[in-house]
Parts: structure tokens; C-alpha cells; sequence
């Protein structure tokens, strides 16, 4: 044996904790030194998890964990929220467990991050958001076509189940069904009264991503610009969208060679990053991706290996082993490598990398067609 996890219905004396009830916990996930950092703990995370949302229906669930920084970053990379314990008493009177604890300043600030990503109508849809977080994308589909079917959803909810859609058919290579998902979400959210703007452009943002990976650069480069529009006026005082979305309009830059104009758009989402998030928040990752594809560019390849390296360990740090970003960070990795002539470390970067996109046909896609992803 090299590791277990459990999880079962919350005993009394845990139950309340703070304000919140908690249905659900997991108490005891251990893994041998020897086996950790090889994904080992994130699969039995969605043993014990998907048993327990099967079985117990719950709104919510708790997790007890060590005070060690490496256990915050494993939980929080799955969506969740830290809090510091602060005491635990036995009241004789009522026969029960009072715990004190108060939310961290990571806690907080990774709150207010996922409340921007994650609808806050519907407990299933959060419970499907973090399938799809974790990289279950048949689970995910299959969980939003029962919200969709039965669950009377609301026109908003209807909206959120269509754009995850879009994300699942864009990450298997369907784009033209991905893009008919992101167009019925944003058509609902435009013709919501009140428009729901901000929900809007980011159906356009995740359409300019589909449109890049096609290579249809010009329409990518519409509904950037197009959010970019629509987030300026339903949250200019919350830039990270803004953020986001320059970093998508400087890669379009850097594929054009347009190096200047691409490290102006980089630098602009560093400052707002510098101004919202702390130095280890893992969006930080896409604008050192993009600064290192600037340096690719201008053939400074150990400037760029840098970037790369430091993208790396950050995704790591928050992201499953077989995401995406991981991927397309590995794949960088490795033409850098085959430029400063390590054959083999882009070998083995770019086996790594590989192994990830057999998963991922969109990200295979983007291999084939770009030269930095």
C-alpha cells in the first residue's frame, strides 16, 4: 500500500465549523514520500470525492489537513478555501465540539478568484466546475447534461452549462461545437435584463481562444477586443479579465511578430497582476509564458528558458499534472531546449508534453500548427 484516502457524512462534533454546516468531510488522505508529486494523491482525491457527492448528495464538505504549505496548495489547486484553526472545545452542555477559525490571507484572496470563474446559484454546477477544474471532462459533460435536463435551471445556470460546454469541446478539438456553446451563452447573457456583460465577454474571450487555435487570428482578435469592450464597462475597477485578455491579444501580437506591441500588452497585465494578486497566484503563469514567447521570438533563448522554468514550477504548484498549461509550457520547454542544442531535455520535455496532449486533441492541435504555443 502507498497511500489512502477517506471521506464520510460529517460527525456531530464537526459539523459546524464557523457559520457553515458542513455535510460532507475528509478527514485522513496520506500518501508515501517516495509516491508524492506523481498525481497519485490527486486520483484519490476523485475516488473519495465522486464517491461521496454519489452517494451523500452533500451542499458541501470540509477537509481536515496538516498546517503545511504543501497541503494548501494541494486543496486550493482543487478549488478549495483554507482556514486557520484557531481553537476546538468540548461544551459539556450541549455535548458537542466548538471549533474557532478564521479565513487566511491566501484563503481570501483565492475566494474572491474562484467567485469570479464559478457561478453562485447552483451547488451542483460548483461541484461540476471543479470536475472540469480537474480535468474529468466526460464527468463534467455528463453531470451538466443532468443539470441541464432535470434541474429546472435558470437562464443564468443555462448559460454557465453551455460555456463549460464550450471549454470541454474546445479542450477535445471540436471547435465548431465549441464555438455554437460560447454563442448560445453569450446570446443568454446579452439578452438577460440587465445584460450580464461581464458574463458576456467571457464567452467572447473563450471564443478568441477557440479562433486562435484554429488559426483564425483576425477573429480572434475581434472578440478579444470585443471583451476587452464589455469588461471596461461592467467591472472597470476589477482588472483581471482586462488581464487576461491582453495577455490572449499579445500572443496574437507575437505570432505576428509584432514583439513590441505584444511585450507592451505583457507588461500591462504584470502591473495589474502586481496590483491584485500575491507574487505566487498561478494567473501570474500566462504572462511569464507570454514574456517568454517574446524572448523566443527575439532568439533570446536563455532569457526565455527563464520564463519557462519559472511558468513551470508555479503550475505545478496549483495545476493537475495533466493540465493543459502544463502541457503547453512543457512543449515551450522543449523548443527552447532544441534551440540552445539540449537534445535531451527537449526529449524528454518533449515526451512529457506529449503525453499530455494524447489527452488533450486541442492542445495536440496547437502543437501542430504553432511553433510556440
Amino acid at each position: 500500500m502507498i497511500g489512502w484516502c477517506s471521506g464520510r457524512p460529517t460527525l456531530e462534533c464537526n459539523r459546524t465549523v464557523g457559520d457553515e454546516i458542513y455535510d460532507c468531510e475528509v478527514g485522513h488522505m496520506f500518501i508515501l514520500k517516495e509516491y508524492q508529486h506523481c498525481g497519485i494523491g490527486r486520483e484519490l482525491w476523485k475516488i473519495v470525492w465522486n464517491e461521496i457527492l454519489i452517494r451523500f448528495h452533500p451542499k458541501n464538505l470540509i477537509v481536515w489537513s496538516l498546517n503545511k504549505e504543501q497541503a494548501h496548495h494541494f486543496y486550493l489547486s482543487l478549488g478549495g478555501a483554507l482556514f486557520q484553526i484557531d481553537s476546538c472545545e468540548h461544551n459539556s452542555v450541549e455535548d458537542l465540539g466548538h471549533i474557532k477559525l478564521h479565513a487566511t490571507d491566501l484563503d481570501s484572496e483565492y475566494i474572491e478568484y474562484q467567485k469570479k470563474r464559478m457561478t453562485k446559484s447552483n451547488v451542483l454546477l460548483f461541484f461540476d466546475n471543479l470536475l472540469l477544474e480537474m480535468g474529468e471532462y466526460p464527468k463534467a459533460k455528463r453531470h451538466f447534461d443532468r443539470i441541464l435536463r432535470s434541474s429546472n435551471p435558470n437562464d443564468e445556470e443555462i448559460a454557465c452549462i453551455f460555456f463549460n460546454f464550450g471549454r470541454i469541446h474546445r479542450l477535445h478539438g471540436n471547435f465548431h461545437r465549441a464555438i455554437d456553446c460560447y454563442n448560445r451563452a453569450y446570446k443568454l447573457h446579452m439578452d438577460a435584463r440587465p445584460e450580464r456583460l461581464g458574463s458576456a465577454g467571457k464567452c467572447l474571450n473563450d471564443l478568441g481562444i477557440v479562433y486562435s487555435e484554429m488559426g483564425r487570428q483576425i477573429r480572434a482578435e475581434e472578440c478579444f477586443q470585443g471583451a476587452m469592450e464589455l469588461y471596461k464597462i461592467s467591472s472597470p475597477n476589477d482588472p483581471l479579465d482586462i488581464a487576461g485578455t491582453l495577455i490572449h491579444l499579445g500572443a496574437i501580437d507575437c505570432d505576428r511578430r509584432n514583439l513590441k506591441e505584444a511585450l507592451d500588452k505583457y507588461q500591462e497585465a504584470i502591473r495589474i497582476y502586481d496590483s491584485c494578486l500575491s507574487p505566487d497566484h498561478p494567473s501570474r503563469a500566462r504572462a511569464r509564458v507570454g514574456l517568454g514567447n517574446v524572448h523566443v521570438a527575439s532568439e533570446n533563448y536563455t532569457m526565455a528558458l527563464q520564463e519557462y522554468e519559472s511558468t513551470l514550477k508555479l503550475q505545478q504548484a496549483f495545476l493537475p499534472a495533466d493540465h493543459e498549461d502544463i502541457g503547453r509550457t512543457l512543449h515551450n520547454l522543449a523548443i527552447v531546449h532544441t534551440h540552445l542544442g539540449n537534445k535531451d531535455e527537449a526529449k524528454k520535455y518533449s515526451e512529457r508534453a506529449n503525453e499530455i496532449a494524447d489527452q488533450i486533441p486541442s492542445l495536440k492541435h496547437s502543437f501542430s500548427y504553432e511553433n510556440i504555443s
